[in-house]
Formats: structure tokens, C-alpha cells, sequence
């Protein structure tokens, strides 16, 4: 149910996982290697890719390295985690589709909507997690 959630468009997500939690509130903690993770598993579901980058040099030749990378692969979105060492991956959802999701909505993808998903709001993020609190409902799905 959790991954069903996750991949459902954004707001039919959120929904569904309120759900879960009934009259109380619940959290979802993300990560942004999550959506990775999860198109290895569900690959006909959504189309993820990674790459990763040298960090050295000035943070706008990295940005723009990557910004460049998408647009060559036609790829409709992407974030960007800072690895060890002088390394940073970009991750990428293939398809326009893939970005509505609830998943590609809470992590910080360049098409987010970050903490403007109804029914969540964001109450922490460090490093690559990001923590949503999951308003309570009574209305089953």
C-alpha cells in the first residue's frame, strides 16, 4: 500500500496515506534515493535514472553539468544529493507522468511542489530526508 501510494498522483497519495493513519496524524519520511530504490522495484510503474557528477570546481559549472546532462536526455525532471567525497548524483524521472507523483512531488525535484501537497506539510528536512506530517482524516479510501 505504501509504494501504491507513492507512485499514485500527488493529492490520490497523500489521501491514501492519510488514510492509513485515520483520525490521527501520521508522518512519511523520504529520502531522495527512495525514488530510485523504488523504480528498481517497480520499474514498469516509474522511470528513474541516476548519474553521478564530479563536485569539484564552482557550484554553478556542477549545476550546469547536470541542468545540461537532463536536457540532452530528454528527461523531465531531477534532484541532486551530495555523495562523499567529491562526488554529487543527479537523479532524474524519465517521463512527465513520473513527476505528478506523490513521490515526486515530496522530494526536491526541479518540478516540486515542495510542501504545497494538500493534506501534507513538511516539518523537517536534513540532508536528503525530507519529513511530512500527514493531516488526519475520518474519511476511509
Amino acid at each position: 500500500m505504501l509504494i501504491d501510494a507513492l507512485l499514485a498522483e500527488d493529492i490520490y497519495g497523500a489521501a491514501r496515506l492519510r488514510a492509513l493513519g485515520g483520525a490521527r496524524p501520521g508522518y512519511v519520511i523520504v529520502h531522495v534515493r527512495d525514488i530510485f530504490d523504488i523504480g528498481l522495484n517497480a520499474p514498469d510503474r516509474i522511470h528513474v535514472g541516476q548519474r553521478d557528477f564530479p563536485a569539484a570546481g564552482i557550484a554553478h559549472d556542477k549545476s550546469r553539468a547536470v541542468k545540461d546532462w537532463v536536457a540532452a536526455e530528454g528527461h523531465a525532471a531531477y534532484a541532486v544529493e551530495r555523495r562523499g567525497g567529491d562526488t554529487i548524483r543527479a537523479y532524474v524521472l524519465s517521463d512527465a507522468r513520473d513527476k505528478s507523483t506523490l513521490l515526486g512531488q515530496l522530494l526536491p525535484f526541479d518540478s516540486a511542489a515542495i510542501g504545497q501537497v494538500p493534506g501534507t506539510r513538511l516539518v523537517y528536512q536534513t540532508g536528503g530526508y525530507w519529513v511530512y506530517r500527514l493531516e488526519p482524516t475520518t474519511a476511509g479510501l
